[in-house]
């Protein structure tokens, strides 16, 4: 049996998977049934959002999806958020202090009672402006 693994995930790999367990070429225990969502995260620096986005097999969607920010950091005043199943979006008021500063925050995505951060990293400089994901 092949066996293979996936690299580079996309939003087209979302979906419901099988995994079968061989040993010696006989098929081992139960079959697993595995989801596979997606998480990304876009930048739109014309605008200064970033939203974070889960592409889930699961129609409706009934993941929670979160921004958190840094505690230290105290003036949250330029900064909104809002959320919708499966998203959520983070703006800073144009001029403002935390500008540019997305690299201190986080998207937490929760299911059920499993909850998974995943820290956004402004892309290094000289990769294209604009739409960064």
């Amino acid at each position: 049996m092949a066996e293979f693994s996936l690299q580079k995930v996309t939003d087209e790999d979302v979906g419901r998977y099988v995994c079968r367990q061989y040993r010696s070429g006989q098929h081992q225990g139960q079959n697993a049934l595995v989801d596979l969502s997606v998480v990304t995260m876009t930048e739109h620096k014309d605008s200064e959002e970033v939203n974070c986005s889960v592409s889930t097999f699961e129609k409706p969607c009934r993941l929670k999806v979160k921004w958190l920010i840094e505690e230290e950091e105290e003036d949250h005043q330029d900064v909104m958020t809002s959320q919708s199943s499966c998203s959520a979006s983070l703006k800073v008021q144009t001029g403002s202090s935390n500008t540019l500063r997305f690299n201190s925050w986080t998207c937490e995505v929760t299911d059920g009672d499993q909850v998974q951060k995943f820290l956004f990293r402004n892309p290094p400089s000289g990769d294209k402006t604009g739409e960064n994901t």
